[in-house]
């Protein structure tokens, strides 16, 4: 996502979230420090621009579709001369009338106007891409990488849980991805600024900038955050050509517009970061808590887009056996979701620290315990790593029982004249 222009649909944003988004461009474009005036009395400004070559004060009008008249441009001059400053900027989503534009060429300090083509021009060299009306915004996808790369990560996600000797897992996996679910959401980024103050001074501060969340394109409710941390760990991009993806592809339809998603999205944000704050008073040792809770107007949606989450079905054949699995993937690792591949094929049940990986038919099974589950083993002669049902089993001394793989009791037969003899399992 960084490396991408933020998205910003126009027709989204109040007059306030408008200043906010002109404040962002004019910063980026090098014109200083903006200071958003917050007076009660309409001025004829919302923002100042200061650098150390010139102040400019600058009014936003939200008119999408509007005009923006000569009264406008007159109050503005009568505030560039209040403040002293070098000139006035005029910034419009909508447009100018002929009078707006006539007066602006009279007046001294000069008014520049800026109209919904010129701001358009201005977002996109700031690196912030705005969208008005049907224009077609293609859907960025995260992550979605050419079948051997998935699975080199599936590959380093198992390792760590399954062993596997004499031959390494990835001469005995192949990988075959079965369907890829691209999962609609919505991606929200935004800044939060807000300071909570009491008799006794600041009390609590929330200063965030371009936070990401995701949310359901279908339902609108947040994403699982563990998957939502692990696909942001990743960057958008167009989804590949169906001839990289060598299994059907599935896009499922949004139903949340973004008029709802947005309000929804403001809510949620304001839930995550209200706090109860307890702090003493100034002239007593009385303990208060209060609860701070955003504002509408210190949230500010800076990029809103749509987005898919790419959830991939897939089946991991090792010799004999087969695996299932669902998963998410960043540029580095897989989130699997659900597999059988960590339960054991003796008992079905998880295999929750290590387990084997069977050399002669590819079933995954626990690891060998004095006392416990004996479901794998390691050959006695080899160290092949087998499962209870590829083991023979040699007696020695009338007792003690080695377990071997078929290929070292075959040789047994023939070098010792010992019959091979199928290892039985008195008990879980």
């Amino acid at each position: 996502m960084d490396k991408e222009k933020e998205l910003v649909y126009l027709e989204s944003l109040d007059g306030s979230e408008f200043e906010k988004l002109c404040a962002r461009i004019l910063e980026r474009l090098g014109y200083g420090e903006v200071e958003d005036v917050q007076d009660v009395a309409d001025e004829g400004r919302d923002l100042i621009a200061r650098s150390e070559k010139e102040t400019i004060v600058v009014e936003c009008k939200h008119y999408l579709k509007g005009t923006v008249g000569r009264p406008v441009v007159q109050k503005l001059h009568s505030a560039v001369m209040t403040e002293k400053a070098a000139r006035g900027m005029l910034i419009t989503s909508g447009k100018f009338s002929k009078g707006a534009v006539d007066k602006s060429k009279e007046v001294h300090p000069p008014i520049e106007l800026i109209d919904l083509p010129i701001l358009i021009d201005m977002a996109d060299r700031a690196g912030i891409r705005i969208v008005v009306g049907d224009m077609p915004i293609p859907i960025s996808t995260f992550c979605v990488s050419p079948v051997e790369a998935i699975k080199e990560k599936f590959l380093k996600h198992v390792s760590t849980r399954i062993r596997s000797a004499p031959n390494p897992l990835n001469s005995l996996f192949t990988f075959r991805p079965e369907k890829l679910n691209l999962r609609p959401a919505f991606l929200i980024a935004y800044d939060l600024h807000e300071d909570f103050s009491t008799t006794v001074g600041t009390i609590h501060s929330i200063h965030i900038n371009n936070e990401k969340i995701l949310f359901d394109g279908d339902s609108g409710e947040p994403v699982d955050d563990c998957v939502a941390s692990f696909v942001l760990q990743g960057t958008l991009g167009e989804l590949p050509a169906s001839t990289i993806i060598p299994c059907p592809v599935e896009r499922a339809e949004y139903r949340v517009d973004m008029e709802t998603l947005k309000r929804q999205a403001r809510q949620y944000i304001i839930e995550e970061h209200t706090e109860w704050v307890s702090y003493y008073g100034r002239k007593t040792s009385r303990r208060y808590t209060v609860r701070c809770q955003p504002g509408q107007r210190s949230i500010f949606i800076r990029d809103m887009r749509q987005v898919y989450i790419p959830e991939w079905l897939a089946k991991a054949h090792a010799l004999k056996s087969v695996y299932k699995l669902s998963f998410f993937e960043n540029p580095l690792e897989l989130l699997i979701i659900e597999t059988d591949i960590f339960n054991c094929k003796t008992c079905n049940k998880e295999i929750k620290k290590h387990g084997l990986l069977c050399n002669s038919c590819g079933a995954i099974t626990h690891t060998p315990s004095f006392f416990g589950r004996k479901h794998g083993f390691s050959c006695k002669v080899c160290k092949k790593t087998i499962c209870c049902d590829c083991a023979y089993r040699v007696t020695r001394w009338f007792f003690f029982v080695n377990v071997i793989c078929e290929a070292c009791a075959d040789n047994l037969a023939r070098q010792k004249g010992k019959p091979k003899r199928k290892l039985t399992l008195k008990g879980g």
